[in-house]
């Protein structure tokens, strides 16, 4: 008898073992997260098909001997017993996996102006490129994490992470192959995808290969602005706007994805927890705190041979960041309280939201807009390496 319950519970340690491990790796559980475990991920993902189908079978093996030596009730109850939990953890790992909560788009339309679903004060991720602009409501990014569009004729992904609040857009091509993505779940609190052509797993904080064939390759990221629906079309009126899902609406109200994002200072959480503005160039980056940006509206910094600017809207939301070389110069730029605009400190210029000047010497000419990512602190520092200028006490 002892063989046989023996051969009937390694069978369910070797069909369920890899997948719950793997499901506790890449899901919010507690202790999972602070876990640099994507490597181990990516194997179990490997090997879990495979186990899974091997170890049930086991498992029946076992299970058929153990009825046939003994058909008292208490052993089928017993049996009955230990199936149902097995069937019910494997149904757990299935139902409340990440691409089975977090469905991609159904039905992806866009329209152009706001709406009763999405107003004015709505935050969006907006980009473009040769005379074409498209804005994704954070809100709607916030549940499905992902979308495959096209810009200007050539394919994009569009990604969101809302545990650490990562929108990065991609061009999904490495090495002239295209790429298509599939999600996985999360590990160090950043969302992983696996790509259907080489099955390698991708972090969406920094779009870096990180097990698998592609491990290392990068994905060319676009650069996009995070800023109210209002802003971005002032800067962009024809801009294409990506609308709700019908099919999601239950999905954009989980975890109150609806309101994402609409307050960046909260003294209440940790300092991992808080928000920093993020600039990459030429190797080096570093984090400036939203709460430095609020209190100010504009920083002024050296980073490496780039002398930057970041700027913060009047509506306390949208931001920009620029280079402030211009005409053969570094600009020493003021904020003017009143129009919000920036303004050279040498020739009186002052530059719109759009980074043009408006009068003054330097009228018509534009400063070059920097990206920028806007995240919380631990997930920037994780995955650039970034330092964070500490605020003056």
């Amino acid at each position: 008898m002892a063989y046989r319950k023996t051969i009937f519970f390694l069978g369910l340690v070797l069909a369920l073992g890899p997948t719950l491990v793997r499901y506790y790796l890449t899901w919010p559980l507690p202790g999972s997260q602070d876990l640099d475990s994507i490597g181990w991920a990516y194997g179990l993902g490997k090997v879990a098909p495979v186990t899974e189908v091997l170890g049930f079978l086991v498992a029946l093996v076992g299970l058929v001997a153990v009825v046939r030596s003994r058909k008292s009730w208490k052993t089928l109850l017993w049996v009955g017993l230990i199936c149902l939990v097995a069937l019910g953890l494997h149904r757990v790992t299935v139902k409340y996996s990440a691409p089975a909560v977090f469905e991609p788009f159904e039905l992806v339309e866009f329209a152009r102006g706001t709406s009763e679903a999405l107003p004015p004060e709505t935050l969006v991720m907006g980009v473009a490129s040769g005379g074409q602009a498209k804005a994704y409501p954070l809100r709607l990014l916030a549940y499905h994490h992902r979308l495959e569009d096209e810009l200007d004729g050539e394919a994009i992904w569009v990604t969101y992470c809302s545990m650490c609040r990562t929108g990065k857009i991609f061009r999904p091509v490495v090495d002239d192959m295209q790429l298509d993505f599939d999600l996985v779940g999360a590990v160090r609190y950043n969302s992983i995808y696996r790509d259907r052509q080489t099955g390698s797993y991708w972090y969406q904080a920094n779009g870096r290969g990180a097990a698998g064939p592609l491990e290392g390759k990068v994905l060319p990221e676009l650069r996009a602005d995070q800023m109210t629906l209002e802003n971005w079309l002032l800067l962009h009126p024809e801009s294409d706007v990506l609308q709700p899902d019908p099919a999601a609406a239950d999905g954009y109200t989980m975890f109150r994805f609806d309101t994402i994002d609409e307050v960046r200072s909260d003294p209440e959480k940790p300092p991992e927890w808080q928000w920093v503005v993020g600039v990459a160039h030429d190797g080096e980056a570093r984090g400036y705190p939203w709460s430095m940006l609020a209190s100010r509206r504009l920083i002024q910094d050296q980073l490496g041979d780039l002398p930057l600017a970041i700027q913060l809207h009047s509506d306390g939301i949208s931001q920009r960041a620029w280079d402030r070389r211009l005409d053969g110069r570094v600009l020493d730029l003021e904020l003017d309280s009143e129009t919000g605009n920036l303004v050279d400190s040498e020739t009186g210029s002052a530059f719109g939201f759009d980074g043009v000047a408006t009068d003054g010497e330097l009228a018509g000419l534009s400063l070059r807009p920097l990206p920028a990512s806007v995240e919380f602190r631990h997930s920037f520092e994780s995955f650039s390496g970034a330092e964070i200028v500490e605020p003056e006490a």
